[in-house]
């Protein structure tokens, strides 16, 4: 494996890796028991930023004992991770142009929501698309470990405010792009800042709910122009998704060495 990806080298077996799954949810209850007990969540703002604290002490140390035949930190590769951003997000930019809008109230906690939004999707990447996927990952392509983590990862949002089908869909379709572009080399950070700018845009700037939940804004839409669970049940964003998912593919073949023309017969030039 290279340097930088792997673990400490020991590939744990089938039931190791299984064992490692209720050990670190018994850490994250353990830990939220604690904050709970200790009074940490009932400082301002831990219904958001309390997943994170609980998540990623618990997973970070477990994650990097594990073997990944994939980028660990950092953006990586670019290229995927710009056109799945700008696939997904562009749309709804357009969508936001033409709508009519009100100020907001973000007040000044604005900025710390934003700076807590970006823990949690840093939180949640790192459970969904990095510890589950390299813990499921042993050959191939990785396909199993990212339907996996995907269906996971919408199951979650199953206890969000106002779910509905299409957007409990439309998250399964998000945690499948997010998890093809792991696959394709990009790290926790770009992971988790395509993860946030969909989430800080959507909730922060155009005022829109974000899965459901109410985020300070400075905008508010006079005419919400999707409903209480926010963009994630519109069709517009399985649209992009699909798109997205269709292009990181193409990338993907694209990139493959090919196979090669066959030899053209060298000809005789007759004097």
């Amino acid at each position: 494996m290279k340097e930088g990806k792997a673990g400490p080298g020991v590939v744990p077996g089938p039931a190791v890796r299984l064992a490692l799954v209720p050990a670190v949810l018994a850490g994250i209850l353990g830990l939220n028991l604690l904050a709970r007990v200790s009074g940490l969540f009932d400082l301002p703002g831990a219904w958001l930023w309390g997943s994170a604290v609980v998540t990623i002490p618990v997973v970070l140390p477990v994650w990097l004992l594990l073997p990944t035949p994939w980028a660990r930190f950092g953006t990586g590769r670019l290229l995927p991770l710009l056109v799945a951003t700008s696939v997904i997000l562009l749309p709804f930019v357009a969508v936001s142009a033409f709508g009519e809008y009100s100020p907001g109230s973000p007040g000044r906690r604005w900025f710390a929501v934003a700076v807590a939004l970006f823990a949690v999707s840093v939180a949640e990447e790192l459970l969904f698309r990095c510890f589950l996927l390299d813990l499921l990952h042993g050959r191939g392509s990785g396909a199993v470990p990212v339907l996996v983590s995907s269906a996971l990862f919408a199951v979650v949002h199953l206890d969000n405010p106002h779910p509905d089908p299409v957007g409990i869909a439309n998250i399964f379709l998000f945690g499948g792009v997010l998890g093809m572009l792991r696959i394709r080399g990009v790290g926790l950070a770009g992971l988790a800042m395509l993860h946030w700018l969909w989430n800080f845009f959507t909730g922060m700037i155009a005022g829109w709910n974000v899965s459901g939940i109410e985020l300070p804004s400075l905008l508010r839409p006079v005419r919400p122009p999707f409903g209480v669970f926010g963009p994630e049940s519109s069709l517009i964003l399985t649209a992009a998704l699909t798109a997205s998912a269709a292009a990181l593919a193409l990338i993907d073949r694209a990139g493959r060495p090919g196979k090669g023309a066959a030899p053209e017969p060298i000809r005789k030039v007759e004097a």
